[in-house]
């Protein structure tokens, strides 16, 4: 599972401050699918930075250039991630910088779980997922969130608005109506629990 966060986490921005304290970008996700392999070397304008983070103590390592050709020698794969211990990631993909993912174990989790939104009604369902996944303008369409709504789910303007309006009350929406970190989660809470269901 992912879940997107706020840089302005106390947490949160003690743990990039320990291990990528140049980091200046807003793109953080917290996951628990950790990684069985540490590739980080330069191929082809992208590359992953890794460390280590304790929760206990104010430590951090991190994991150097390991080209298997180069630095053959230099550890490459991870068994297992202990408890109380993250792994934070840096991902350049051509160039770009993708933002940071914090590794997390199940049982550590709980310190790191957003608010729990996963009882929205429908037409907030709709606004989060349209938001989520189109472009507010596109193709001359003006708001093309909603067209895109409407033609696929039936929500009239009246109900689109409510439901943007409620949004944004509730943090998941900005006052721009773009989607808020908090936003994502709910949405992934939303779908997790479709799917369960």
């Amino acid at each position: 599972m992912i879940y997107y966060i706020s840089k302005t986490d106390p947490l949160i921005k003690e743990i990039i401050r320990r291990t990528f304290p140049e980091y200046k970008g807003r793109k953080i996700r917290i996951s628990t699918d950790i990684p069985s392999r540490l590739d980080s070397y330069w191929d082809g304008g992208s590359r992953d930075y890794y460390a280590f983070c304790s929760l206990d103590e104010k430590k951090a390592f991190s994991v150097p250039s390991n080209h298997p050709l180069y630095e053959g020698k230099n550890p490459r794969t991870l068994k297992r991630l202990p408890e109380r211990i993250l792994l934070v990631r840096q991902s350049i993909f051509c160039g770009k910088d993708l933002g940071i993912t914090i590794f997390v174990n199940e049982s550590d989790m709980t310190k790191f779980l957003p608010e729990n939104n996963n009882n929205l009604p429908e037409d907030e369902k709709t606004v989060l997922e349209f938001t989520s996944g189109l472009k507010s303008s596109y193709a001359g369409i003006s708001n093309y969130r909603f067209y895109e709504a409407r033609a696929s789910r039936g929500i009239t303007l009246e109900r689109w608005n409510e439901a943007k309006a409620s949004l944004i009350q509730k943090k998941l929406l900005n006052k721009a109506g773009a989607i808020t970190p908090n936003g994502r989660n709910a949405l992934n809470q939303n779908i997790a629990r479709r799917h369960h269901d």
